[in-house]
């Protein structure tokens, strides 16, 4: 999250743990190339961080624990960016 093609040593070793395409898009911006359903498709990282917060909030309901609010905790150490 934050980061784009300027920050190239960070990608470098993000890259190294991760399974899918990490490509660049428009305006310096990072986007993951994943196969999703049969379709490579091309997400950014705020979109994959909403996907993700989706299916908590779907487990959470499924669990019987409904609720408006969330808090997401952020290093301080962030810039305002990755936040």
């Amino acid at each position: 999250m934050g980061l784009n093609t300027d920050c190239k040593e960070q990608l470098e070793e993000e890259k190294k743990f991760v399974t899918y395409n990490v490509l660049e898009l428009e305006n310096k911006k990072v986007g993951i190339e994943v196969m999703c359903r049969g379709d490579k498709k091309v997400f950014t990282p705020e979109q994959v961080m909403g996907f993700y917060l989706k299916k908590v909030k779907t487990y959470f309901e499924k669990a019987g624990m409904n609720s408006k609010e969330i808090v997401i905790s952020v290093p301080t150490y962030a810039t305002n960016t990755e936040r």
